[in-house]
């Protein structure tokens, strides 16, 4: 029995350091961008923070809110006001997306807008928003543990 537990216990162990080592979109882009970070703002909430957000007392009556939020892990959003980079950078994200298309799959797509999944099962654990609106690049990646009403919610907001 103890040999049991000593096994299990690595398991976890092993599965759990694998999955701290893959790499969310933002940070792969931020990665393969690294040579014009400058130009770039990347600001991450992150899942102590995303813990002190929904104990906040605003949140308290909202439910929607609380909800939505009780299903993120993290919070990632990459920007970039730079007008002469927002074609490459929109370029780059959505060619980074496509080489790696058995992991994300398109949820939405037009000119200005895409939104990639990542699934396990049938939870979301990863949603990378990419857009291009009056020339600023964005790019937003959520991680969690979301569910299709959430998608919905969220895509309605």
């Amino acid at each position: 029995m103890k040999l049991l537990l000593i096994a299990l216990a690595i398991l976890f162990n092993t599965i759990n350091a694998f999955a701290q080592k893959e790499q969310d979109f933002a940070s792969k882009f931020m990665e393969i961008n690294g040579e014009i970070q400058e130009e770039l703002t990347w600001n991450t909430v992150s899942p102590f923070m995303m813990e002190r957000i929904m104990k906040l007392d605003t949140l308290e009556d909202n439910n929607d809110i609380r909800n939505i939020l009780s299903q993120l892990k993290s919070i990632q959003i990459v920007e970039s006001k730079q007008i002469a980079l927002s074609d490459s950078l929109f370029n780059s994200a959505k060619q980074l997306a496509e080489q790696n298309e058995k992991r994300y799959k398109i949820y939405t797509n037009d000119e200005e807008r895409l939104i990639y999944l990542r699934k396990r099962n049938k939870i979301i654990v990863e949603m990378v928003f990419i857009a291009k609106v009056n020339h600023v690049f964005s790019l937003v990646n959520l991680t969690g543990n979301m569910n299709e009403s959430f998608l919905k919610e969220l895509t309605n907001m």
